[in-house]
């Protein structure tokens, strides 16, 4: 499997936003799916930043009560 670039990951997140069905649950996802990127050290912590901001904030955030254990 090929490492997504900054570029396509951008643009996926801004079609994913796009559709009606676009929710929190898509959100929490992409929230997700981006901090794993940036664990893997496959995303650096700015790209991570810039696309995290394209995602919708969930309040709360479950993914830090995963990532803080």
């Amino acid at each position: 499997m090929e490492t997504p670039s900054y570029e396509e990951l951008r643009k996926r997140v801004q079609e994913a936003r796009s559709k009606d069905d676009y929710d929190d649950r898509h959100a929490c996802c992409w929230q997700g799916y981006l901090a794993a990127l940036l664990e893997w050290g496959l995303i650096t912590p700015n790209e991570h930043l810039e696309l995290s901001t394209a995602v919708p904030t969930v309040e709360p955030d479950p993914s830090l009560s995963i990532f803080l254990g």
